[in-house]
């Protein structure tokens, strides 16, 4: 019976999500909206942060200075592959994001469309449209925070997104010859960073986190403002009405 009543409930839940998907489209104007690309994938195939993308690294022969050479051995990350699948740090994400949004709008743009919010539209698709349809319309595709390109976060200054900070350290290390000498030898030491708790991100500052532009102050993100007309009557008296108009702080988005 349990098992029954939650095969219900899932049932039902999913449902709800596809009525709510089928209650979108069927939104005026919204089939005329040419969408931007959703979030880059957080996994991705990538340059091999070992080897820098190159398949191999580097060892010195001895003194350079005398010898004045390198070998080059395979990368033992990614076996010579130059590429592997990673998470991509912070700051590759952002790069991404942005890589992303700024083909989508140099694509749209040649081909002669509109902006509209976060979207694009064909030249005089929306003309017919009330103020109140556009600023419904424009809610369906909010604009992006213009920091984190809506993904959120941020890079940790700090550690620079690896989630951790370097510290060079010497210590003491005894050659067995006759002489008996002594010689220090350099050592990186990785310390977990405090700022980030080691994830390499920190929330977006500007968006708090939701990856959106704020709430326009002027029309508290609705997207539309009250404004003022005096009218006169057949009898010349003098009347003032009020008419809902596109925020021209925001353009009607709600946000800003």
């Amino acid at each position: 019976m349990k098992r029954f009543f939650l095969c219900m409930l899932s049932l039902a839940l999913t449902s709800s999500l596809l009525a709510n998907e089928v209650d979108k489209s069927k939104i005026k104007g919204y089939d005329l909206l040419i969408l931007p690309p959703g979030r880059v994938s957080d996994v991705a195939l990538l340059p091999c942060e070992e080897c820098k993308g190159l398949g191999y690294t580097e060892e010195a022969l001895g003194n350079l200075e005398q010898l004045g050479g390198v070998v080059k051995k395979r990368c033992s990350k990614c076996n010579g592959q130059k590429r592997l699948k990673r998470r991509r740090a912070p700051q590759e994400a952002l790069d991404a994001q942005k890589r992303i949004r700024a083909d989508f709008d140099n694509e749209q743009l040649s081909l002669g469309h509109q902006p509209f919010a976060a979207a694009y539209v064909e030249k005089g698709a929306l003309d017919e449209f009330t103020p109140a349809e556009l600023a419904h319309l424009a809610h369906q595709v909010p604009e992006t925070c213009s920091k984190c390109y809506g993904l959120g976060f941020d890079e940790c200054r700090t550690c620079d997104g690896k989630g951790y900070t370097e510290k060079k350290a010497f210590k003491t290390k005894k050659r067995t010859t006759k002489y008996n000498t002594n010689e220090e030898e350099e050592e990186v030491i990785k310390e977990a960073c405090e700022k980030c708790n080691s994830i390499g991100r920190l929330t977006c500052k500007k968006c708090d986190g939701q990856g959106l532009k704020p709430l326009c102050k002027k029309c508290d993100g609705t997207g539309l403002v009250e404004k003022k007309k005096k009218n006169k009557t057949p009898d010349k008296q003098r009347i003032t009405t009020t008419e809902e108009i596109l925020c021209k702080s925001c353009k009607g988005t709600g946000r800003k």
